[in-house]
Order: structure tokens, then C-alpha cells, then sequence
């Protein structure tokens, strides 16, 4: 009986990678329409960060 391990694993770092890849569009997007001249951290959880004070963004 054999047993293959590594695909499974392999398909989800893939799979990481390309959640990881959409997930910084999607914040590079937010920031170029709510912070045009600012360019501000994400701490990877919920997090903005920036040297300057960011305006307040209703999201509605």
C-alpha cells in the first residue's frame, strides 16, 4: 500500500500562495482608492498602520 503525502501538501501551499497573492490586490486596491498618498503597513490580521495620521473611511 502506498501512500502519497507531498501532493496534498504541495496543492496547499499553492493554494496559500494564491490566497496570499489575491489577499495583497486586494489591499494594494483599498489603499490606492482610500489612501492615495499614503502608504500604510497592514500588520497581517486587521491592522493599518502609518508614520501620519489616516482619515477616518466610512465602509458601508
Amino acid at each position: 500500500m502506498d501512500i502519497c503525502v507531498a501532493s496534498s501538501k504541495n496543492e496547499f501551499l499553492l493554494g496559500f500562495y494564491l490566497l496570499s497573492i489575491l489577499f495583497r490586490r486586494a489591499k494594494e486596491e483599498f489603499r490606492r482608492i482610500n489612501f492615495p498618498d499614503r502608504y500604510p503597513a497592514f500588520n497581517g490580521r486587521k491592522n493599518l498602520y502609518s508614520t501620519r495620521e489616516l482619515p477616518e473611511v466610512c465602509l458601508v
